[in-house]
């Protein structure tokens, strides 16, 4: 956590308040205890708050220290910087000056949008700078989202303010791969499996059997893999080999199994693999010349698998199942999910396969 006093306006909002907090490691989240809002005022000094009306979480969490006037307080900042599994966010220590000339924009607060690797400005409007924007936020420009962030700190003069530079970077390559946030495509199989499978008599035939997030490098790769590094993964090709082992354990995904696995998984279900939708039939997964329909895991949709391809410039591509196109794109497109289960040995009580003539469970 890093820590950082500073005049912060309090009246403009019916804001929520409260002695304490609790701290989410997992998403880098503050939440107020037992909040109540109120209107600024000396009273409130020692009390914590997301200086937000309607909010009583925030990844910036500021404490009351001192009052100054019936608009302002000194706050003392917490913020988070623990990697969240791609990002670390990195709040300069040094104030610098700028010139705020333009019709800026200007937000109470942000987010961050892992998948284009931009902050988004929160509550914004744009104004000519006079001074009354210091304790906001902004991209320096007629933009609402930028890669680098400046809070404004203070008023130099008509034209300048003095910020500070808020930016997210990659730190180790073990970091950024550490497994702390759930995608939304691991939420959604999760989901899947509670509707359809804990609890009932099917449970009894899954096996915790590993799930390759493979995210080895391609032989020739000369990024990374963390902050903004261009960065290719042993899928952006086939010529890069297919295999059905895993490298890294850090990749293989289980439940319970920590010998060969991460147990990093809540349920034991995930996605085909790349190797996988290749070896079945798919051969566009490769950029291959020529389309195939007749394989059993095509459906007529597309959908996900879960082997990186590459990432570029705030975007990151995946392999996912087709029968006519390339077979990689951004993960901010749609595409399907197809739930993956492995089953232990001895679960197939008959059939042969076939379409006239399907496995038994």
């Amino acid at each position: 956590t890093s820590e950082s006093t500073s005049s912060r306006t309090l009246n403009s909002y019916y804001y929520y308040y409260a002695d304490s907090y609790t701290f989410d490691t997992s998403t880098g989240t503050y939440t107020l205890t037992n909040p109540t809002q109120a209107v600024w005022n000396e009273s409130l000094v020692g009390k914590y708050t997301c200086r937000d009306n309607e909010d009583t979480s925030c990844s910036t969490l500021y404490y009351i220290d001192s009052y100054r006037d019936i608009y302002r307080g000194y706050t003392l900042s917490y913020t988070s910087t623990n990697t969240d599994g791609v990002y670390t966010e990195n709040h300069g220590t040094s104030t610098t000056s700028r010139t705020m000339v333009d019709y800026y924009y200007y937000g109470t607060g942000y987010t961050f949008n892992k998948s284009t690797g931009y902050f988004e400005l929160t509550e914004s409007s744009r104004s000519i700078y006079d001074g009354s924007q210091v304790g906001t936020y902004t991209c320096g420009s007629t933009s609402s989202s930028c890669s680098t962030l400046y809070y404004v700190e203070s008023t130099n003069d008509t034209t300048t303010a003095n910020v500070k530079t808020i930016s997210r970077t990659g730190t180790t390559y073990e970091e950024t791969h550490a497994n702390i946030n759930n995608s939304t495509i691991k939420t959604r199989v999760d989901e899947w499996y509670e509707e359809n499978i804990l609890g009932t008599e099917y449970e009894q035939y899954i096996s915790d059997t590993l799930f390759c997030n493979d995210r080895s490098f391609r032989s020739s790769n000369t990024g990374t893999g963390i902050g903004d590094s261009y960065t290719q993964y042993r899928w952006y090709s086939s010529s890069n080999g297919i295999r059905l082992t895993c490298a890294q354990q850090n990749d293989r995904f289980t439940v319970n199994d920590e010998v060969l696995g991460n147990e990093a998984l809540t349920y034991p279900v995930g996605l085909l693999t790349a190797d996988e939708g290749y070896l079945a039939g798919g051969s566009y997964l490769a950029g291959g010349s020529s389309s195939n329909s007749g394989y059993y895991l095509y459906t007529g949709n597309y959908y996900w698998t879960m082997s990186p391809n590459y990432f570029n410039g705030g975007i990151a591509s995946v392999r996912y199942v087709n029968y006519g196109a390339s077979g990689l794109v951004a993960v901010d497109n749609s595409r399907g999910v197809r739930p993956v289960l492995n089953l232990k040995s001895g679960s197939l009580t008959g059939g042969q396969g076939t379409a006239s003539d399907p496995y038994l469970v």
